[in-house]
């Protein structure tokens, strides 16, 4: 007997909904990947990557499966047991993921990070896009509207998927943890596809998904963090930041790198690199203004302003920063404050500076847009006469992945005439193959000779280290190439030093990082 034209109309609005809801859950698990693989992997191009590449591969893998299965079982029930299949798939991803992605680290960083997407975020979203077939074959009436009903589908799915995008990345991952997210997205899916058995008279299987992900609800809780060595936790658009204090330091962590380290004595500044930017007055001592741009914890312009007299404006894309330096670690602004792109500052402002220093970083990689010729181009307009722009850049000292610093620096002599550059590090005997900062300096005045008795007592003996450091720019194996807006290679250049550092950091400070 055929259904009622009402009858009709209330089951294609109700499994409209349903693909809706799966295809907010598919961007909602895609984008939180990025969250759940970033204390392991960083955040690089490679990390999105592997999870687009894992995302479509398994969509693609559950179209076809969900179309032979529905054309062998057209009822459904295969649609619910699905969507349910996938809720529970996700949390076996929240209980299991520490475990995967610690079980890849030994893997070069290409294959780890596919292998880890593939085992935690294949399997949900391969359940996930068997919805979409099933759902289309069980609301075709007839060849004529075929054309008509696929459409409709794809078309509410896709709009899901924009819902689940904008709702996680904008709004949800600010405020709510990656493990408390994943856990409501399995509780929707096995309450729709719960509520779908119930519809239809299966209740005994319904009732046990929801067991199922009470238990697990029970089980995964939020992480425990230690408040003695956790003094902050916050989250931002831009990822989890902490302040630890761990062993008389205090550490400034984003997504578990560490960015700003002090004595929680005194507050001093323990980071090489920022005791090498107090070259910058010793090389100028008539400077009153600088640009900052990235603010991390404040160091920089704080010493400047307390030790030199310099004010320094700051642009920071990150509201949260602000706050934290401020409370944590004594940063006084002496400035404006933007909270923008380092890029998109200059289009809005004609102001110049005798000093604009870069030490911008995205968790474990250096935005490429600020790493260009045509950027750096930028700031050079934005410096007074005799100015100096100082770039914070990090790789290894020598070998072939030295050749990320050495793009910088030669897209620095694209454009500025005068280049030095110094290795700031906390001894000048080095092993083979370091992780160090690199401070690069580049003016279109000569640079000259700093005046050490213009720096601060304290630190003399350390910036006469980093002059002795100071690297030979004219034959820098492997050759630098040249960074551009058109073609700027860095995320792939820098990723093997980075998650060299994430893994020497995750031994070290393992125990104190909310990864959540």
């Amino acid at each position: 007997m055929a259904d009622h034209p009402v009858n009709k109309r209330r089951r294609l609005t109700g499994y409209l909904l349903y693909v809706t809801v799966t295809g907010a859950a598919i961007l909602a698990i895609e984008l939180l990947g990025s969250r759940v693989m970033a204390p392991y992997y960083g955040t690089t191009i490679i990390i999105w990557t592997a999870l687009i590449a894992i995302t479509l591969v398994a969509l693609a893998i559950g179209y076809v499966v969900g179309g032979l299965i529905i054309d062998r079982f057209p009822k459904p029930q295969p649609i619910h047991l699905s969507v349910i299949a996938a809720g529970i798939c996700v949390i076996l991803l929240q209980a299991c993921r520490h475990q995967v992605l610690m079980g890849t680290q030994s893997m070069e960083m290409h294959m780890g990070a596919v292998v880890s997407a593939t085992i935690l975020f294949l399997p949900p979203l391969l359940l996930l896009g068997m919805v979409s077939p099933m759902v289309i074959r069980l609301n075709i009436g007839s060849v004529k509207r075929a054309g008509r009903i696929a459409g409709a589908f794809y078309a509410v799915s896709t709009l899901g998927s924009v819902i689940g995008a904008v709702l996680t990345g904008f709004v949800l991952v600010e405020y709510v943890s990656t493990s408390r997210l994943l856990l409501g997205i399995a509780a929707f899916l096995i309450a729709l596809g719960g509520g779908g058995l119930l519809l239809n008279g299966k209740k005994a299987i319904a009732g046990s998904a929801a067991g199922v992900w009470i238990l697990a609800a029970l089980a995964t809780g939020a992480p425990r963090v230690d408040a003695k060595v956790v003094k902050h936790h916050t989250r931002s658009a831009y990822g989890n930041h902490q302040v630890l204090d761990i062993k008389q330091m205090r550490y400034l962590s984003t997504d578990g790198l560490m960015h700003t380290i002090v004595r929680t004595s005194d507050g001093e500044n323990i980071a090489p690199y920022v005791n090498c930017m107090e070259l910058l007055p010793c090389l100028r001592p008539n400077a009153k203004t600088s640009l900052q741009i990235g603010l991390g914890g404040g160091l920089v312009p704080t010493i400047f302003s307390e030790h030199y007299g310099i004010t320094s404006d700051i642009v920071e894309i990150d509201a949260a920063i602000v706050p934290i330096a401020k409370t944590y670690f004594g940063f006084e602004s002496t400035g404006d404050i933007y909270i923008e792109d380092g890029r998109t500052h200059f289009a809005r402002s004609n102001r110049k500076y005798d000093f604009i220093v870069l030490d911008v970083f995205n968790t474990d990689r250096q935005p490429w847009h600020l790493f260009t010729r045509e950027y750096f181009d930028i700031t050079r307009q934005h410096l007074n006469e005799g100015g100096i722009f100082a770039i914070n850049a990090f790789g290894f000292d020598r070998g072939l992945d030295s050749k990320s610093w050495h793009s910088v620096v030669h897209t620095v002599q694209a454009v500025y005439p005068e280049v030095d550059a110094y290795i700031a590090t906390y001894t000048s005997m080095l092993p083979k193959r370091s992780k160090v900062n690199i401070v690069i300096f580049a003016s279109e005045s000569a640079l000259g000779e700093p005046q050490l008795e213009l720096g601060r007592p304290q630190v003399r003996e350390r910036l006469d280290m980093y002059i002795s450091q100071q690297v030979d720019l004219s034959d820098l194996k492997p050759a630098g190439i040249l960074l551009t807006d058109d073609f700027n290679p860095l995320d792939r250049m820098t990723a093997p030093i980075f998650l060299a550092v994430r893994r020497d950091i995750r031994k070290r400070f393992g125990q104190y990082l909310v990864i959540d």
